[in-house]
């Protein structure tokens, strides 16, 4: 469900108050309550007239926080380095995580068998899709870059409204 990532800005202003001393104006912060609530709200469902929390509630929490982690760490590379050191960096690693997964060799032969049934039209959508993302990823860490993580990430939430 979509609006689970609104629990993302929830960790990511936590986080970015705590362990890098980012404050925002309290019009921001009431801003966020009301992302967070409304993301609560429509991940509830009623059963036996009582509201509970769907089953992907708990999944996407946990991949909220995930997020939430990886941008408050990106973050912090970027104070401490350049934007292209530090985006060079942060790809050497989601780069060596993902070859990691090829040491289980389940994965590793799946992988395999995949890439001898790949098409030439499939490699151009491989292609076209990693190019556009690799702009978007370049343009969204660079504004966490230059900017307040949390205020970014909350602008990213609201593009599944």
């Amino acid at each position: 469900m979509i609006p689970l990532w609104q629990f993302q800005p929830l960790f990511v202003i936590l986080m970015a108050f705590l362990f890098l001393g980012e404050r925002l104006t309290l019009v921001q912060y009431l801003s966020f309550i009301l992302l967070v609530f409304g993301g609560l709200l429509i991940s509830l469902k009623k059963s036996n007239g009582v509201f509970r929390p769907r089953k992907v509630f708990y999944i996407m929490i946990l991949s909220s926080l995930s997020f939430g982690i990886y941008e408050i760490a990106m973050k912090y590379v970027y104070l401490n380095t350049s934007y292209w050191n530090g985006f060079i960096w942060l790809r050497i690693c989601t780069l060596i995580v993902g070859l990691a997964f090829l040491l289980v060799k389940s994965y590793r032969n799946d992988f395999f068998l995949s890439v001898k049934k790949l098409t030439k039209t499939t490699v151009g959508f491989l292609i076209l899709s990693e190019g556009t993302n690799l702009g978007g990823m370049l343009l969204y860490n660079f504004a966490i870059s230059i900017g307040p993580v949390s205020m970014i990430n909350a602008t990213r939430g609201v593009q599944s409204v």
